[in-house]
């Protein structure tokens, strides 16, 4: 009886040893299948909600400083880190108290360029908007440029989740023709009629040197 035994045992510990061989070789086949990808799909999606939980917040601090602590337009600031005075500079704890993003790197993909930053474009040039003063988007407000921020470099995955999210009535990736004049910057003006009327969403465009590249962008204010 302990033979027989015995031997149950070691044939239970095969057929536990094979179905765990056959579970590893399927996750690193998927692995390999899903390589150029570099996110799965849901973790795609969780990063899409992250990133526009953190632009939502800096919206949301542009408001209180606007409506509760009524800075003027002029008087708030998004550089960062802060420069004085402080009471209207979003990223400032005498300010809106906003912490700025130290993982935006996580969601881009080759930022040779404006690696880890949000570029914010307004009608006076705050920060990083003299490239674009006409930059708008068609069925907001009026044809004045929104004050907007924007993440170039997104990786795909969580562009297209973006629209997902947001603009799920969008199948197909609004693109910026090759043909556009600093597509990183002005890019189709205004932006495409896809996304017309829309406050938040994803594009493709294409740069010189970097061939296809995404940006998000979320309107904080229209005009």
């Amino acid at each position: 009886m302990i033979i027989q035994n015995n031997k149950g045992n070691v044939l239970f510990i095969i057929l536990i040893a094979v179905a765990l061989f056959a579970a590893l070789s399927y996750v690193v086949s998927s692995s390999f299948r899903g390589g150029t990808s570099g996110i799965t799909d849901e973790k795609a999606r969780v990063a899409a909600g992250e990133l526009l939980r953190k632009m939502d917040e800096i919206s949301q601090g542009f408001h209180f400083l606007w409506t509760q602590r009524e800075c003027s337009m002029d008087d708030i600031s998004f550089q960062h880190p802060a420069t004085a005075p402080h009471d209207c500079d979003i990223f400032h704890p005498d300010g809106a108290s906003i912490s700025y993003p130290d993982n935006l790197l996580d969601y881009q993909d080759n930022p040779q360029s404006l690696a880890g930053v949000f570029r914010f474009v307004n009608p006076a040039y705050w920060v990083s908007g003299a490239q674009a003063p006409n930059y708008y988007v068609v069925g907001l407000g009026t044809t004045a440029q929104e004050l907007m921020m924007r993440l170039l470099y997104v990786k795909k995955e969580i562009c297209e989740n973006i629209n997902k999210l947001v603009n799920p009535e969008i199948t197909v990736m609004p693109s910026v023709p090759e043909t556009a004049t600093s597509p990183a910057t002005t890019g189709n003006d205004p932006l495409e009629a896809e996304l017309a009327g829309k406050r938040k969403g994803c594009r493709k465009m294409f740069h010189a040197t970097l061939g296809e590249a995404h940006q998000a962008f979320f309107v904080i204010q229209e005009f």
